[in-house]
């Protein structure tokens, strides 16, 4: 008799563990973007400042309204938002994430959906490589069609190769002008005044 009350009892204990698990699996928060437990996007290659946007589409599993009570990023360039309104069971919500694509290079970003789900925290992530900057920035080097790389808005404050003074004010460019033929405005003047006094003493 005691050996049929005892596998009677273990039957029920049994059977409530497997009930409960059930139960546990069926509450789950699940994504669609769900590949060998991950749930990530991958953006691929982008080009720098363009759309940087995707929805994490998930469905409600259990018996009861989910709840997301909040939602954390491991970088302020990567922007999430979610639904603040409960979903019912068998319901679809969406988690849309927003990656800055004004950063090149490399990324690979974790957001982390908290809620009253069984399976609660989950981590999803976005992953991708956002192109260069268009013209490069200024003062970086960038490529051309010589051998030598140039600087974008950087100036040398050297002047051309020619030796021109371009840069200098018009008084200035005429003052060196006459300096380079032996004569200021000074000089210039003297030596006329000079002239005109001998001739006068040679009509004398």
């Amino acid at each position: 008799m005691n050996r049929i009350l005892l596998i009677t009892l273990g039957m029920i204990l049994i059977a409530g563990n497997i009930f409960a698990q059930a139960k546990k699996e069926k509450d789950e928060m699940v994504f669609e973007k769900t590949v060998n437990g991950e749930t990530k996007h991958d953006f691929g290659s982008i080009v720098y400042d363009a759309e940087g946007s995707v929805d994490f589409v998930f469905t409600n599993k259990g018996s009861k309204p989910l709840v997301i009570t909040n939602v954390t990023s491991t970088c302020g360039c990567t922007v999430p938002t979610w639904p603040k309104e409960p979903i019912e069971p068998g319901e679809q919500g969406a988690i849309k994430v927003v990656y800055n694509t004004k950063l090149p290079g490399t990324f690979n970003k974790t957001i982390v959906v908290y809620s009253n789900a069984n399976n609660s925290p989950i981590r999803i992530s976005v992953l991708g490589k956002v192109g260069p900057r268009p013209g490069g920035k200024k003062g970086q080097n960038v490529t051309n069609n010589t051998d030598h790389p140039i600087q974008v808005g950087a100036s040398t404050g050297k002047t051309g190769s020619s030796g021109s003074d371009s840069g200098l004010p018009p008084a200035k460019q005429k003052k060196k002008e006459l300096y380079k033929t032996g004569l200021t405005e000074t000089g210039k003047a003297a030596a006329t005044k000079n002239t005109k006094e001998g001739q006068a003493v040679r009509i004398k």
